[in-house]
């Protein structure tokens, strides 16, 4: 099967190895990648590759060698004319986004997260996240191929006995790992020989980082980024989280606040010589020239980065504008609250919407009279959710964000 250089190709693999091999093969070829998570259904990578119209598709059909399957369009195929990485949006407000990422900006995104997490050929990383995804293609799979950083890569649910057996020294995950493990009864030992445990992908709780610190003494170091740009702020201190913050920007990215007019909130703006090139198929002018303007709020707090919200996701509540983040931070506090996600929802009586919190929490612990009272106690009256439902944990993605289609279809029990 021959391609023309600039070609794009559809690589969806959940395993480890055979990723990376599909994936250096690629960009040795002069190919585009378009890195889609590998637990996808069959049917999701149908409508992608109808979105983007590959030349080939990587195919592991089980029982099979996995192999690239050539693709014919009505239409032709797509040529990208830079060389690159072509990573996809989480398509949380609709069909996910191409983002089109030269190679020099991909290498200058790991190299950087390296220097700052002193990563390298003598480090263990235990590889669980997805490498499809723009973080565990940055601290992951770019250091491996880059730096011959090894990895540990399993496939059982006890990651830790793995990381045990081989020393695991660097361990990045999410928040919704560290919450669940939490909330163990008697969680797995952690290995002895970690040095580096990094959160990151979706919001770090200040409770879930002081929780995880007097359990095991041993701090959770916050990293924040986006596909459009890779790494922005990391917390080399380890106490970042506990204070809600991100850290400071990472050496050679340059984190801005834009003002937004007829809005409170400041824009998080990021340039820098990792940022992305473009989105795919069509432009976006909140990414061009080396710049992204992020659709996330933020102020800075002693130098550190805290995220204030999302434009788009404040709640219309009887007139007033209120941030979900804000009401998400108070009932962070209240114990026995293991996560929270805040959002509005239809209010038949009054039009508009009304604020409905899910708590994860564990069960019996918590009751709508505790947390009602416990927000009254800390909020204005239009900000005390009058919707509360309780779970045993927030629905989250495969990247280890919050689902919220899913909380939208939670109904009350």
């Amino acid at each position: 099967m021959h391609l023309a250089r600039g070609s794009l190709v559809l690589l969806a693999e959940a395993q480890a190895e055979p990723f990376l091999a599909a994936f250096l093969a690629s960009l040795q070829e002069g190919l585009c990648p378009i890195c889609a998570d590998g637990h996808s259904p069959e049917a999701e990578l149908s409508r992608l590759a109808k979105q983007f119209r590959p030349s080939a598709v990587w195919t592991n059909t089980p029982g099979q060698e996995s192999r690239w399957e050539a693709k014919s369009w009505p239409k032709p195929s797509h040529i990208v004319a830079t060389p690159a990485v072509m990573k996809l949006s989480s398509g949380s407000s609709g069909e996910p986004k191409g983002i089109i990422v030269p190679i020099p900006a991909l290498l200058a995104d790991s190299d950087a997260l390296s220097e700052v997490m002193l990563l390298g050929p003598r480090e263990r990383a235990l590889a669980k996240l997805p490498f499809s995804h723009s973080y565990g293609m940055s601290v992951l799979a770019i250091p491996a191929l880059t730096l011959g950083m090894p990895l540990i890569v399993t496939d059982g649910h006890d990651p830790w006995a793995a990381g045990r057996k081989w020393q695991a020294t660097f361990y990045p995950t999410v928040p919704a790992v560290l919450d669940a493990w939490l909330r163990l009864a008697k969680p797995p030992p952690l290995p002895t020989s970690l040095r580096l445990i990094v959160s990151a992908g979706a919001p770090l709780t200040e409770a879930t980082a002081e929780a995880f610190r007097k359990r095991i003494g041993h701090s959770i170091h916050v990293f924040y980024g986006t596909s459009e740009t890779g790494g922005i702020c990391y917390d080399p201190s380890g106490e970042a989280g506990e204070r809600g913050t991100l850290g400071c920007p990472i050496p050679g990215v340059r984190v801005t606040l834009e003002a937004v007019p007829g809005e409170d909130l400041q824009r998080v703006v990021v340039r820098g010589p990792a940022v992305a090139e473009r989105y795919w198929p069509l432009q976006d002018p909140a990414l061009q020239s080396g710049c992204f303007r992020s659709t996330d709020s933020g102020r800075w707090q002693d130098g550190e980065l805290f995220l204030t919200g999302r434009f788009g996701d404040r709640i219309n509540v009887g007139g007033k504008k209120v941030h979900p983040r804000e009401i998400e931070s108070v009932l962070s506090k209240l114990e026995a609250v293991d996560g929270v996600a805040v959002f509005g929802i239809p209010d038949p009586e009054r039009g508009g919407e009304r604020l409905r919190a899910v708590i994860a929490c564990q069960k019996s612990k918590l009751d709508y009279a505790t947390v009602s009272a416990w927000c009254r106690r800390h909020l204005a009256p239009h900000k005390v959710p009058r919707s509360i439902l309780f779970v045993d944990s927030l629905p989250t993605t495969s990247r280890g964000k919050l689902d919220r289609k899913a909380l939208q279809a939670l109904e009350p029990s």
